[in-house]
């Protein structure tokens, strides 16, 4: 997957190193700038808690009805993160946002479902979401292709 996900980064003009990590996620340098993509290690081992979002997520995106998969979608909307970027106040406040939602997910006050629908609302995840979706909306042969080539 990881030759793949440079070439569709590279559409877009991103030459960025690709690595395989925890999860699908995008690092910004300290200037702003996306420095390393990353995409799932196959051999990584999540948590209880890392596995039941991340089913949460999937049933999230698959009520999209995008017909690609959720790891298509799931690099389109890392590439949403640069290309829609984000002010040093939502920066700060993602932050914020995110930290007390993960103690709330943590201390079982939200169960997996409610992260990740408060988790997606979260501006900047929301913007970056609208423009993964709308992309594969206006470029539906473009999406199924390269979905198919993430699955060789």
């Amino acid at each position: 997957m990881k030759k793949e996900v440079e070439k569709i980064l590279m559409h877009f003009g991103f030459n960025l190193p690709v690595v395989e990590d925890s999860d699908f996620y995008v690092e910004m340098d300290a200037f702003g700038f996306p420095s390393v993509m990353s995409i799932p290690d196959k051999n990584y081992k999540m948590t209880k808690q890392q596995w039941e979002i991340e089913q949460a997520t999937r049933k999230y995106v698959a009520g999209w009805n995008l017909g690609v998969s959720y790891e298509l979608i799931a690099i389109l909307h890392e590439i949403g993160h640069i290309v829609e970027g984000f002010t040093e106040d939502e920066f700060d406040t993602y932050y914020e946002d995110t930290d007390i939602l993960a103690a709330l997910y943590n201390n079982g006050t939200l169960t997996s479902e409610q992260y990740v629908d408060i988790y997606n609302a979260l501006p900047v995840e929301a913007n970056a979401n609208s423009w993964a979706a709308n992309w594969i909306r206006n470029n539906k042969d473009l999406a199924k292709y390269w979905d198919i080539c993430l699955k060789v």
